[in-house]
């Protein structure tokens, strides 16, 4: 088994010599690389394919924060998802809208592109929506101004956003067995 690390920097393919990422459910993915590259990259599109032999996945689509110096010419990177941009403050007031039109919206500020289910509560339209704040804000409100049980947002592979219940994202239909020891072995930590 042949493990698979491809990091791409604008249009470079460059070596990783190390990588600690973290994503979550519900918040924007970010993580520190450290990469062969020559130059700062500060604003650049990052995109990081795992996999074994053939089988490759794309993890990561974001930017680059900040580039700094690492060891032996090496920079380190700090990278966020490209839904980064929802940490910006995201200034919003409709009346009568649907989901799909407060998306749009965000879309129109942002560039953020939406995901959205074929579901009813996308085409509800509610009295009025108003967010002042950041677009993390913003979207964590969605779910309980349009009435959305089980509601999550994430940045899908290709950097579009998904918003809408659980049941209804791509990760609900996908089997995931636990072996029987796992809660076991949880317990003395709960404990």
């Amino acid at each position: 088994m042949k493990p698979v690390i491809t990091l791409t920097i604008g249009v470079d393919v460059v070596p990783v010599a190390d990588y600690r990422i973290v994503l979550e459910l519900s918040a924007c993915g970010r993580g520190f690389i450290t990469a062969a590259i020559d130059r700062d990259c500060t604003g650049d599109l990052v995109l990081l394919d795992l996999g074994v032999n053939t089988t490759v996945y794309r993890w990561f689509t974001g930017y680059v924060e900040r580039c700094g110096p690492a060891e032996n010419g090496f920079k380190r990177l700090f990278i966020r998802e490209a839904i980064g941009v929802m940490g910006l403050k995201t200034p919003i007031s409709l009346q009568h809208p649907t989901m799909r039109d407060v998306c749009a919206a965000v879309t129109d500020q942002t560039g953020v592109i939406f995901a959205l289910p074929d579901e009813p509560y996308v085409d509800e339209k509610i009295p009025h929506f108003k967010s002042l704040g950041a677009g993390y804000l913003l979207l964590d409100s969605l779910g309980g101004a349009f009435g959305i049980s089980d509601y999550c947002w994430y940045q899908l592979p290709d950097g579009t956003l998904y918003a809408g219940s659980y049941a209804h994202s791509r990760f609900a239909s996908l089997p995931l067995d636990l072996p029987p020891a796992l809660p076991v072995a949880a317990l003395p930590v709960i404990r």
